[in-house]
C-alpha cells in the first residue's frame, strides 16, 4: 500500500476515535479513541469527515488554516458548495461504488474563506461508522508542493523549471483529471491554471476527440513507457496547429503511478517549411528535367534543322530554276511541302525547350483570340460550347504571336478532348492582375515572372478533370490519357510559355473539368506599327560574302542561295577559319556567320572580326530562336538574325533589310 493510501487511512481511523464512541466501549478504548481523535485533529494534513452526499461532519485544524473557514461555519455544509471544477454527481457515484478503504483520487479548485480559489488534490476513503457510510478525505494544496515529501523546495524548483520552459506542458492524476501546467499551456490553449486543474478531458475537448485522448491515456497507464504522436488541435485564437504529444507517467515517492505528464511541441511551422521545401524539390527536379529533355530537344532540333537546311534549300533552287510548265516542279513542291512539316516538328522540339522561333512584338490578347475564333470553334467538339470572356481594356506584352496562337489552339484542343462526346463548356478568359510574389511562387514549374502587372488567359472545360498523378504528367513529352498520342502539343506549350518568361497555373478536380491559366508580363512599351515594305521580286545584289558554317550541307546550300541573288560566295568552316579568309581576302559585303561551331563559336568569332574591322556587318544564323540569340549581342551591334533552316525568299529579305 502506497504512502498517499496510507495517510487518509490513518487519519480515517483517528476521525473514528471520537468521543460519542466512547460510550460505548472500555475505558482503555476511551483513552485510544481520544488519541487517534487527537492524531485527526492535529494532522498537518488538511482533513474532512463528511457523508455520502458531501456534507461536512467534521474538519481538522489543518482543513480551516488552509481555507480560512471557522470549524463552526464547516458543519453540515456541503463540501460541493467550496469546490470548484468537480461533478458532484460523479464524485459521489464514485464514492458509493467504491470498495471499504479504497482510495479515490480527484483534483479541482478549492473555494477559499476570502473569495479565491487554490488547486488542491483530494485523497477520499470510504468507511463506515455504525452501518453509516462516511467518506474521510484529505486535501493536498497542489499550488505548495513542498508539503508533498518530496524535500524542501524540491517541487518548487521543478515548477518554476517547468513554467519557463517554453514548450506546453500539462499533468494528469490517475483518474483522468489534470492536476497543472505551465505558463506555456496556458498561453497556447488560453485558459489559467486555475481553471483547468480538476477538469477532465471530455470537459476540454469535442466528445470524439476526448474520448481518443481518454483511450491513449488509459493505454499508457497500462503499458507505462513513452507515447508519442502527431495531433491537430486549436490554440488560443482557434487557429488549427500540427502539435507532437509526447507522454509518459510520473510515479510518487512510494514508486506507485502517481499520472500522466504530457509535453505538446508545435510543428506547425516545421511542416509548413517541409512542405514548402518539398515542393520547391519538387519544382527544382522538374526544371531538371525539362532543362535536361529541352537540351536533348533542343540539340536534336539544331542538328536536324541543318539536314533541312540542305533539303529545303536545294528544292526551294530547284523549282527557281526549273521552267513553269516542267513536270518536275509538282514532286520539287511535294519535296518542300514534307520537309516544311519536319520544319515544324522541329519547331516544336525547340518550343519545348524554350528555344523556339520567336519574333517579339506587342500584342494584344483580345485582338488575337478575337481573330482565331472561328477557327476554334471549328477545331472543337460539336458538343462544346465556346464562351469568350473579355477583359477591356486590356494591357499589352510581349511576345510571338504565331507562338502564342499556339498555345491558345492547344489548351482549347486539350480543353475538347477533356469534354469528350459529352456536352460541356468551354471558357476562354482574358484579363490582368497585380501579381504578387506570393501568388507567383504557386506558378507551376516555378517560372522567373517579376512581380507586378500580369496579362493571363484562361481556358476552362466542364471535361472530367484530371487526377494528381496525370497532373504531374501534363508536361511530359509526348504523355497522353487518349489510346494514342499527339506529341509535343502540351509540352510544346509550356516551352512557349517559358520562353516568354511567363507561368501557368492549373486547377483540377476529377469529374468537373479543369482550368489551364497562363500568365505573362504585361510590357510598358508603346505599341509600335511596323511599315515593313515590299520587296522587288527583281531585287539583285553584288559583292562579295563570307559563309560560315560548320555544316557542309549548309555551306553548299547556303553558297547557291547567295550566288542565286547574285553575290560572290566564299567559305568557312569554323570561327578560325573564317577570321583566316576575313584576313586574306578584305572587301566582304557581309558574313554569314553560324552561332555554334567547334574551335571556335559564332560569339567570339563575331567579336574578333570587330576587332579586325569594327562596323563590320554580321548576319547570325541558329537552328535556336533569334530571342535567345539576340540576347546574347543586345549593344554590340548585330546586323541581324536568320533561323535555320531558311529558304531563298527568308534569306533575301534578311540581307536587304539588314546589310543593303
Amino acid at each position: 500500500m502506497n504512502a498517499i493510501t496510507i495517510a487518509p487511512l490513518l487519519l480515517g481511523l483517528a476521525a473514528f476515535g471520537v468521543v460519542r464512541y466512547a460510550a460505548k466501549v472500555k475505558k482503555p478504548s476511551l483513552e485510544r479513541a481520544r488519541g487517534l481523535e487527537t492524531i485527526f485533529e492535529n494532522a498537518s494534513d488538511a482533513a474532512i469527515m463528511n457523508d455520502i452526499s458531501g456534507f461536512v461532519r467534521t474538519a481538522n485544524k489543518a482543513f480551516c488554516r488552509l481555507t480560512g473557514y471557522l470549524p463552526a461555519k464547516l458543519i453540515e455544509r456541503s463540501i460541493f458548495e467550496l469546490a470548484h471544477g468537480c461533478t458532484p454527481e460523479e464524485l459521489a457515484r464514485r464514492w458509493r461504488t467504491a470498495d471499504h478503504g479504497e482510495s479515490i483520487v480527484s483534483a479541482f479548485q478549492v473555494r477559499l474563506q476570502d473569495g479565491s480559489t487554490i488547486p488542491i488534490e483530494m485523497v477520499s476513503t470510504p468507511l463506515r461508522q455504525a452501518g453509516e457510510p462516511l467518506i474521510h478525505s484529505v486535501f493536498r494544496d497542489l499550488s505548495n508542493r513542498q508539503k508533498m515529501g518530496h524535500g524542501p523546495g524540491a517541487w518548487s524548483f521543478a515548477d518554476d523549471l517547468i513554467n519557463i520552459m517554453p514548450i506546453p506542458v500539462f499533468y494528469k492524476n490517475t483518474q483522468g483529471l489534470y492536476i497543472g501546467c505551465n505558463r506555456a499551456y496556458e498561453e497556447f490553449k488560453g485558459i489559467t491554471r486555475q481553471e483547468m486543474v480538476g477538469k477532465t478531458v471530455y470537459e476540454m475537448a469535442p466528445p470524439e476527440i476526448a474520448r481518443k485522448y481518454d483511450e491513449m491515456d488509459r493505454a499508457l497507464l497500462q503499458t507505462r513507457g513513452i507515447q508519442i504522436y502527431d495531433w491537430v488541435m486549436p490554440d488560443a485564437k482557434g487557429i488549427e496547429r500540427s502539435v507532437i504529444f509526447h507522454k509518459t507517467v510520473f510515479t510518487q515517492a512510494s514508486g506507485e503511478i502517481g499520472g500522466i505528464i504530457g509535453v505538446m511541441l508545435d510543428v506547425t511551422e516545421r511542416k509548413q517549411a517541409m512542405a514548402e521545401r518539398i515542393k520547391h524539390e519538387q519544382q527544382i527536379q522538374q526544371v531538371q528535367k525539362l532543362e535536361s529533355l529541352g537540351v536533348l530537344a533542343g540539340g536534336i532540333a539544331h542538328d536536324f534543322n541543318n539536314i533541312l537546311m540542305a533539303i529545303i534549300g536545294n528544292a526551294d533552287l530547284a523549282q527557281a530554276r526549273l521552267p513553269i510548265e516542267s513536270p518536275v516542279r509538282h514532286n520539287l513542291q511535294k519535296i518542300h511541302a514534307a520537309a516544311f512539316r519536319a520544319a515544324d516538328l522541329s519547331r516544336q522540339m525547340l518550343a519545348y525547350s524554350g528555344r523556339g522561333k520567336f519574333v517579339l512584338e506587342l500584342l494584344d490578347l483580345n485582338r488575337l483570340i478575337e481573330e482565331m475564333i472561328h477557327m476554334l470553334e471549328v477545331s472543337i467538339s460539336k458538343k462544346a460550347v465556346l464562351r469568350f470572356n473579355q477583359f477591356n481594356p486590356l494591357p499589352m506584352f510581349e511576345g510571338d504571336a504565331t507562338q502564342i496562337s499556339q498555345i491558345i489552339m492547344n489548351l482549347v484542343i486539350n480543353a475538347s478532348e477533356a469534354i469528350g462526346e459529352k456536352s460541356g463548356v468551354i471558357a476562354i478568359t482574358t484579363g490582368c492582375m497585380d501579381c504578387t510574389r506570393q501568388y507567383l511562387q504557386d506558378l507551376c514549374l516555378d517560372q522567373s515572372i517579376p512581380e507586378g502587372l500580369c496579362v493571363y488567359l484562361e481556358v476552362a472545360d466542364t471535361g472530367c478533370g484530371m487526377d494528381e498523378e496525370t497532373k504531374a504528367k501534363i508536361f511530359d513529352p509526348f504523355f497522353t490519357t487518349k489510346f494514342t498520342g499527339r506529341g509535343l502539343g502540351m509540352s510544346a506549350v509550356l516551352g512557349i510559355i517559358r520562353g516568354h518568361n511567363g507561368g501557368i497555373k492549373i486547377y483540377s478536380e476529377q469529374g468537373k473539368g479543369s482550368s489551364f491559366k497562363v500568365i505573362f508580363p504585361a510590357s510598358s512599351k508603346q505599341l509600335e506599327l511596323l511599315d515593313r515594305a515590299q520587296m522587288s521580286s527583281t531585287w539583285t545584289a553584288t559583292g562579295k560574302v563570307l559563309l560560315v558554317d560548320d555544316e557542309e550541307s549548309v555551306r553548299a546550300i547556303g553558297s547557291d542561295m547567295l550566288r542565286e541573288l547574285g553575290f560572290e560566295v566564299v567559305t568557312a568552316c569554323d570561327g578560325k577559319d573564317a577570321l583566316l579568309r576575313f584576313q586574306e581576302q578584305p572587301g566582304f559585303r557581309f558574313v554569314i556567320l553560324d552561332l555554334t561551331m567547334p574551335h571556335m563559336d559564332g560569339e567570339q568569332c563575331y567579336r574578333e572580326l570587330q576587332q579586325l574591322k569594327p562596323g563590320t556587318r554580321v548576319i547570325m544564323s541558329s537552328g535556336f530562336n533569334e530571342h535567345e540569340v539576340s540576347q546574347r549581342f543586345i549593344g554590340k551591334g548585330l546586323a541581324g538574325f536568320i533561323q535555320k533552316p531558311y529558304t531563298l525568299t527568308a534569306l533575301k529579305e534578311i540581307v536587304s533589310k539588314s546589310c543593303m
